[in-house]
């Protein structure tokens, strides 16, 4: 690239050819026995278990619409009347990856859990390959390249991120675009610029669309970078028709998908909505402290009581502000600079690119002003001017950065592989040296990210994903009716109905969305006996008999009818011997006795259909 190359100007068939096939193949497989084993208890039980997390079941839910709304209601996956029935909900704004679900459809055919389990897996042995063909491109060494792949799939942030999040669990396509980027570039061919075009959409509608927005803010960052140090090279009209022609095949290939999502959050007016602005405290709250990048992830199994004891003080998530570097990797990606810019001087500002893009969103990661273990210092952050760019500034979480920072440390760390193998693997046996350098520290790098949870971490981060059996006698009453899931009004309890919606298929009162309709929990709100679910403390000493009672229960009565709720039901699961039986208590007062009841669930019928 003229005064700054990357790659050292190797063609993209350097990547991209057949005999790369079987070493793709097989760091493929490698990489897949390490996801296994990180989620051993998923892959005991792969269609039954479950990330016992409020998103999760919210994300399940997601899967089965798009399927659902795609092939069998025929309508836009970005709306529906199943959920705050019966205004309905928009899902402009809900992280949806819908041509991963699109894609993983079939596999519903076992559970949905089952496609939700196969796409976590298939993302992190992707992130792997993908990161190893971007390394492997920059720096021209499999070993190198290998444990590239390694640091970017199973980074802290990246096992962190899949025990909620799987829209940011499906981060693959972001190394896979950038390298398809950095060849068009480079060689200006438009097979490269297609396929940088068709990466970008699968970035955003695969994977999510802030990783859509933290991708292109990368590039800019790589061109001001570049222009920099280059500007011939870099300011001129062949590179603006590289840029021009991506973005206008990214656009015209993701219609499918753009254009319903444009048109739906026009309607639903979701980029104005009220609940979408934030304070910029929320972002404070969900970046990343300074302590965390040295810090072990508290999912590391053999560190999780190192971990939690400091982060119990600087650390307020289960998910978010986890970035820990790794003292292996730091190590590699020093011998890069400083080893590697020795040895190949022409080459500096290449491998400056990633340290400097490293330092930048590692900053931004920290959010709007700096935190250090417990003390908010006054310094800011440019996170703190990015938070009122408008569209952009849906990226709430800082955090999320990070992920950025780890393909800088996979690039770094393979540049200092590469150094470290020139100064002691010369002479024979180069290749069994290189090999056993790289060995060396995959060990080290799996020890400091491992994600294998304990059995204890186990317990607390799994679950049976079975629905109760209560919920197919609801799918199996015919009808155009609601159903109310109690208890409600929590985010946890209300993605959990979305969860067994998916096998009764009927419209729930309720709902949990991302981003917007919050203020439709006023729906449910405005039912007392919903305010009585969620606190069944409420009942004691009421007298059912009384005057007040029998006019608060008409009250409720007619909400049901105007709602057209025809089944209530109780998770007896949220409370103890006392509320459960406070509870039944109250709705068979309200509706008789119960028509179902089993061991976690008990289902009413109120006539009003």
């Amino acid at each position: 690239m003229g005064g700054i190359s990357f790659g050292e100007g190797r063609k993209g068939s350097f990547v991209f050819n057949k005999g790369m096939s079987k070493h793709y193949l097989a760091v493929s497989i490698i990489y897949l026995a390490i996801t296994l084993f990180m989620f051993w208890p998923l892959t005991k039980a792969f269609a039954t278990t479950n990330i016992k997390y409020t998103d999760v079941y919210q994300t399940m839910w997601g899967l089965w619409w798009v399927r659902y709304a795609t092939f069998t209601l025929h309508t836009s996956i970005y709306s529906t009347k199943l959920l705050y029935y019966p205004l309905g909900a928009s899902l402009a704004t809900e992280t949806f990856s819908p041509i991963a679900a699109l894609a993983a459809s079939p596999l519903q055919s076992v559970s949905v859990a089952f496609e939700y389990n196969s796409l976590l897996v298939i993302s992190f042995v992707l992130a792997g390959l993908f990161a190893f063909m971007l390394v492997y491109y920059l720096v021209g060494n499999k070993y190198a390249a290998f444990v590239g792949g390694l640091i970017f799939a199973f980074s802290p942030m990246h096992i962190a991120q899949s025990y909620g999040h799987l829209n940011w669990t499906m981060i693959e396509w972001v190394p896979i675009f950038l390298l398809l980027v950095l060849i068009s570039l480079n060689e200006r061919k438009h097979i490269y610029m297609i396929g940088a075009a068709v990466a970008f959409v699968l970035v955003a509608f695969a994977g999510d669309i802030e990783q859509a927005m933290v991708a292109v803010l990368f590039v800019l960052f790589i061109l001001i970078y570049a222009a920099f140090k280059d500007r011939e090279r870099m300011l001129n009209m062949a590179t603006f028709k590289v840029l021009a022609e991506m973005a206008v095949l990214a656009i015209l290939i993701s219609l499918p998908f753009s254009y319903p999502l444009a048109v739906s959050t026009l309607q639903s007016k979701a980029l104005s909505a009220q609940n979408n602005i934030l304070p910029i405290g929320y972002s404070v709250a969900w970046s990343n402290n300074l302590l965390s990048f040295l810090l072990p992830s508290l999912y590391n199994g053999l560190f999780t009581g190192i971990a939690l004891k400091y982060y119990s003080v600087i650390y307020d998530g289960w998910i978010e502000g986890i970035s820990y570097i790794g003292y292996s990797v730091l190590f590699l990606s020093i011998a890069g600079l400083v080893l590697y810019k020795r040895q190949k001087p022409k080459e500096k500002d290449g491998i400056s690119l990633w340290l400097w893009a490293a330092v930048f969103f590692g900053w931004m990661s920290t959010g709007p002003v700096l935190l250090v273990y417990h003390y908010l210092t006054p310094i800011p952050g440019p996170f703190f001017v990015y938070f009122y760019i408008p569209i952009l500034n849906i990226i709430r979480e800082p955090g999320r950065f990070d992920m950025l920072v780890t393909i800088c440390l996979s690039v770094l760390a393979g540049f200092g592989l590469v150094a470290l193998f020139n100064r002691v693997s010369k002479g024979k046996h180069k290749s069994r040296k290189e090999l056993a350098i790289a060995l060396l520290f995959t060990a080290l790098i799996l020890i400091e990210y491992n994600g294998a949870p304990t059995p204890y971490l186990s317990r607390l981060l799994y679950a049976n994903a079975t629905i109760p059996s209560g919920y197919n006698a609801i799918g199996a009453v015919k009808g155009n009716y609601s159903v109310l899931i109690l208890p409600d009004s929590r985010p946890t309890n209300d993605s959990m109905s979305m969860y067994y919606q998916t096998l009764f298929k009927k419209p729930i009162v309720g709902g949990y969305t991302t981003r917007l309709n919050n203020t439709d929990y006023a729906i449910i709100a405005s039912m007392p006996f919903s305010r009585v679910s969620a606190n069944p403390s409420m009942l004691s000493g009421m007298n059912f008999s009384s005057q007040y009672m029998q006019n608060y229960s008409n009250a409720q009565l007619r909400q049901l009818y105007e709602y057209r709720v025809s089944v209530v039901v109780l998770n007896e699961g949220y409370y103890n011997s006392t509320g459960n039986g406070e509870l039944i208590a109250y709705l068979t007062y309200l509706f008789g006795k119960p028509i179902y009841k089993d061991n976690s669930t008990v289902l009413f019928y109120s006539e009003n259909q």
